[in-house]
Order: structure tokens, then C-alpha cells, then sequence
């Protein structure tokens, strides 16, 4: 079962986000937050499929991408969460597109 964890951006980051220029973001882990439950299930292998969805903090608008990749690291002490994702719900379709065409391509030859 798919899950989602939601975040919400500022205008000038949900628009390139939303548009695929800028497919991830960076969070500072919050103690009792339970989003950062979620991305740690993601990131231990416990739930492999995980969706976030940003809301535009302005307008409301929002979008949903399924999650690719959550690096955890540390700056100056503070625990932050990179979180990765497609820049298409459908990226298997994408990925299928391109592998078939390079099949085709080796069939030619």
C-alpha cells in the first residue's frame, strides 16, 4: 500500500519543484514528527513505497510524487532528510519507453 508524507513549499521552491527543475527537498528532522517515522520506514527498507506531496503554502495547490531516494545527514549538529523524488508518477512507463526503443534499435541491427 502506498503511503504519503506531506510537506508544504514556499512559492518559489513549489514552482520548481512542481515543474521537475527541482525534485527534491531538505528538511530538518523534527523529534515527535511522525513524517520522519515515515521516511525512516522508507529509508530501512520497512515500506518501499512512499509518495510525498507538497502543498504550495500561498495558493494550496499541490502535488503528489512517488519518492525515489532519503539521505539522511548532518550540519552543524542538526539531523536534516534529503528527499528525492520522480519527476513523473509515471516514471515506470518512461523507463519501459526507453527500454523498448533500444530493443527495437538492437533488433534492427
Amino acid at each position: 500500500m502506498t503511503q504519503v508524507v506531506n510537506f508544504k513549499s514556499i512559492p518559489e521552491y513549489y514552482q520548481k519543484e512542481e515543474r521537475g527543475i527541482k525534485n527534491n527537498t531538505v528538511r530538518v528532522w523534527e523529534r515527535f514528527d511522525k513524517r520522519f517515522k515515515l521516511l525512516d520506514d522508507f529509508i530501512y527498507g520497512a515500506i518501499d513505497d512512499l509518495e510525498i506531496k507538497i502543498t504550495n503554502t500561498e495558493t494550496g495547490e499541490s502535488f503528489t510524487r512517488r519518492i525515489r531516494d532519503v539521505t539522511e545527514f548532518e550540519v552543524a549538529g542538526k539531523p536534516l532528510y534529503i528527499i528525492t523524488w520522480y519527476n513523473s508518477l509515471n516514471h515506470e512507463k518512461e523507463d519501459l519507453k526507453i527500454l523498448l526503443s533500444i530493443l527495437e534499435v538492437e533488433d534492427e541491427r
